[in-house]
């Protein structure tokens, strides 16, 4: 809306003036001590996270759970939901951004109510997880089979909003098992994890895309979510 209203130059002055207000209220966030080893080199201080990950079982059953989630969100790539817009539901490219605006209107929504219900999710936080990833496998599958213009940006923003019941749990999952002066290490892990799985994912889904068709990346979502939600049932010992 704002680019439509001031043009290419003012919408890029507010994304800019977003971002140094972004800065400055990071700035005013309290500081973590971190512990300093001197005896650390190189090697070892690239390592410290993925030996932490590797050690405890709740942070690498995570880590699985969320690389099984990227494969799945692949399927939000701009690429993949254009085609999706104009092969399936037969809209034009200016209806894309719509789906946009419904999916982040969903998360905000997801994120105050959650608020509102904190204590329930710091309660039950893995079933808070398979209950959000069995969901979004059923609206992934609505998705499939209401090819329609209006229901999919209702769909859209509800897959936003449940997404946060599972983003949230695994949040306070990591921060509960690693120390504060730990976090940076375990959360550098998780990062290049999710950088290196979506690239990969990426390419596979668009190749999968070319030749089998979009429907066919959102049925394989709604396994990938399934296979996540049993993964997280299986290990649910670990996630307290």
């Amino acid at each position: 809306m704002v680019f439509a209203m001031v043009g290419v130059s003012l919408s890029m002055l507010v994304v800019l003036s977003l971002f140094v207000l972004a800065t400055f209220i990071t700035w005013t966030l309290p500081w973590v001590d971190v512990e300093e080893l001197a005896a650390e080199n190189s090697l070892e201080i690239l390592t410290k996270g993925w030996k932490i990950v590797a050690k405890q079982r709740n942070l690498n059953t995570l880590l699985v759970a969320h690389s099984l989630e990227i494969f799945a969100n692949t399927i939000w790539v701009s690429s993949v939901i254009l085609v999706f817009v104009t092969k399936i539901l037969h809209q034009t490219e200016s209806y894309w951004r719509y789906t946009n605006a419904t999916y982040s209107v969903g998360i905000i929504l997801g994120g105050f109510l959650l608020y509102r219900f904190s204590e329930k999710v710091l309660q039950y936080k893995w079933q808070s997880i398979i209950v959000s990833l069995l969901l979004m496998e059923v609206i992934t599958f609505l998705i499939v089979k209401l090819p329609f213009a209006g229901c999919f940006l209702v769909l859209s923003a509800s897959i936003g909003f449940v997404s946060q019941l599972k983003e949230i749990a695994e949040s306070v999952l990591i921060q509960e098992a690693v120390p504060d002066n730990k976090l940076v290490n375990v959360y550098s892990v998780f990062e290049v994890m999710s950088t290196l799985a979506f690239a990969i994912f990426t390419f596979i889904m668009s190749s999968i895309t070319d030749n089998f068709g979009v429907v066919t990346i959102f049925e394989l979502a709604i396994v990938c979510l399934f296979l996540e939600a049993l993964w997280i049932f299986s290990n649910r010992r670990y996630l307290y």
